[in-house]
């Protein structure tokens, strides 16, 4: 194995990379690994940045829920109550049918989504699953979270092991076409 130390003129001075066969220069290296290197972790990035939002929502989802049901229950009252009123018109008791319909479109979805994303996190181990569950769905800060997983790790473990799991995730979605 070869190793060359390229100076580089970005806010890293220096970086080492390994000087693949088709490589003639130190120029064609950096254009054939530094370049791609770069996109390819920006794409890793957003992929993790967005598996990152679904599970923040995925987070939520029971605040949502309740929400979303007890607003769904408001409106079927105002329908109700609007059905034995002779003030309230036809079209005012269609609109009130039709954002029923919607919220309960909309929870349904969200828990279409719910059993997706639990489906891929029953893929993960059980340590990546504990780190994403605790971070996700029950809040705990970063400080705290290793007392709450099955085995004895750092909080920089916890770091490792939750970029690790959400590259899965990212690969399960986009398996899934999420």
């Amino acid at each position: 194995m070869f190793y060359y130390i390229i100076t580089l003129t970005s806010k890293s001075d220096l970086c080492r990379f390994r000087i693949p066969s088709q490589c003639k220069t130190a120029e064609m290296c950096i254009l054939l690994l530094f370049g791609g290197g770069v996109i390819l972790d920006k794409e890793k990035k957003e992929k993790r940045k967005k598996v990152v939002e679904v599970l923040k929502k995925w987070g939520a989802g029971n605040a949502l829920v309740r929400e979303k049901t007890d607003e769904y229950k408001s409106i079927q009252n105002l329908y109700e109550v609007g059905k034995k009123s002779e003030l309230v018109s036809d079209a005012e008791l269609f609109g009130y049918k039709s954002l029923a319909e919607q919220v309960f479109r909309d929870v349904r979805k969200y828990l279409y989504e719910k059993s997706k994303i639990e489906q891929m996190l029953d893929r993960l181990d059980s340590v990546e699953r504990s780190v994403i569950v605790c971070r996700y769905a029950k809040k705990i800060k970063w400080d705290v979270l290793p007392a709450y997983l099955p085995i004895n790790v750092s909080i920089r473990q916890c770091y490792r092991i939750h970029k690790e799991a959400l590259e899965k995730l990212a690969g399960f979605m986009e398996e899934e076409n999420m």
